[in-house]
């Protein structure tokens, strides 16, 4: 567990710290290099993070489904469920794409974290978008084929900007941290 630390103490104790292919700024904690690595491990799993991974997970993938499937009654049924842990996932995750952004705004431009923006404003795009959706299915007789292009469309990118960015950040950090515990 990390020790406690004041404000004045954190802002007083960035530092810039680099490896090979990433320079972030985080304080500087009693510990070291193990546990600038605990720390990761710790936000990779902590709750907030695991539950929006998990909301923005299903909801991609069943949104996958229900735009290449046939539609079906099963596809019916998906978009149900789709809509509702949509609606469910909505909070949790614009609370972690908040928080995410306020822990990194002031790490130095570099290709993960214009892939995070971009995956981020995607989502952003496709959570407005969503609920504009289910707005107009639950008191329309239709839902707009704007709105509809655009929730595709921000699937993908989230898709396309998304996975890549957290693919590349589990690639460098095992190969940053040999020997030390990684966080999945």
């Amino acid at each position: 567990m990390r020790p406690m630390l004041h404000l004045g103490d954190a802002i007083a104790s960035l530092t810039v710290r680099r490896s090979p292919t990433y320079v972030a700024y985080m304080p500087e904690l009693p510990g070291g290099e193990e546990n600038r690595w605990a720390e990761r491990a710790a936000r990779w799993r902590s709750p907030l993070a695991l539950l929006a991974a998990g909301g923005i997970a299903f909801t991609t993938l069943s949104g996958l489904v229900i735009l290449l499937a046939p539609f079906t009654v099963a596809t019916q049924i998906t978009v149900l469920i789709h809509t509702v842990v949509g609606v469910a996932f909505l909070v949790p995750c614009l609370w972690y794409l908040v928080r995410h952004f306020l822990d990194y705004r002031r790490s130095p431009l570099s290709h993960i974290l214009v892939l995070g923006y971009v995956g981020a404003a995607a989502l952003l795009l496709c959570l407005i978008s969503g609920v504009v959706l289910t707005w107009q299915a639950a008191l329309g007789t239709r839902i707009s084929y704007a709105w509809d292009l655009l929730h595709i469309i921000t699937t993908v990118a989230i898709v396309a900007f998304g996975a890549p960015h957290l693919l590349v950040l589990i690639r460098r950090d095992r190969q940053a941290a040999p020997g030390i515990a990684q966080p999945y």
